[in-house]
């Protein structure tokens, strides 16, 4: 049987896209991403999430998705202020490009009500729980994934603090730069 992990990094920052990525293997190979200590990748050190990226590649087939400010800003204001469906749509597409028997995905508000979301973009069955990402070692991967491939897109960017709209230094950056630069989103508070 093969199963898709998915999850995403940068839902929270105000600065910077926010990327979905999903993964699928069987149990052989989520036996390997475990052996390695593959986890959750916010309990990982950046190092280390960067040392398992080749090995990761080696193991799952992926598919990563970011989506830059922009197409967030245009898809909350469409809404009403629901970045929700974006995710969901996006995990369905992601989901239906690896094609697995089923998937889980990190869930958005009520498991169940989000698993029909992401079912209904992808025609794949959905299993969504509440930090997947630390119970599925598939999910788990996908979050290293998207980690780091935000990470290294944020790298490229002027430093802005953390990207929150709480960090006091992005405040004072966003003050003197304003949002108008393209990877700063508009639909922020």
């Amino acid at each position: 049987m093969i199963i898709a992990g998915v999850d995403e990094a940068g839902r929270g920052p105000i600065v910077g896209p926010m990327v979905i990525a999903a993964v699928s293997g069987d149990e052989k190979a989520a036996e390997k991403l475990r052996e390695l200590g593959v986890r959750d990748s916010k309990t990982l050190t950046p190092r280390k999430r960067e040392e398992l990226i080749p090995f990761i590649l080696g193991i799952v087939k992926s598919v990563v998705f970011v989506v830059p400010p922009r197409v967030i800003d245009l898809n909350v204001k469409k809404s009403g202020g629901n970045l929700n469906d974006l995710e969901a749509f996006l995990m369905g597409e992601a989901i239906s490009c690896l094609r697995p028997d089923e998937a889980i995905v990190d869930a958005l508000g009520s498991e169940k009500k989000f698993a029909d979301k992401v079912f209904l973009y992808s025609g794949i069955k959905v299993i969504a729980r509440h930090d997947a990402d630390s119970s599925c070692v598939l999910a788990s991967t996908a979050s290293v994934l998207a980690k780091v491939t935000r990470d290294r897109l944020v790298r490229c960017l002027p430093r802005a603090g953390s990207g929150y709209a709480s960090d006091p230094y992005t405040k004072r950056f966003i003050d003197r730069v304003g949002k108008n630069p393209s990877f700063i989103r508009k639909t922020w508070g």
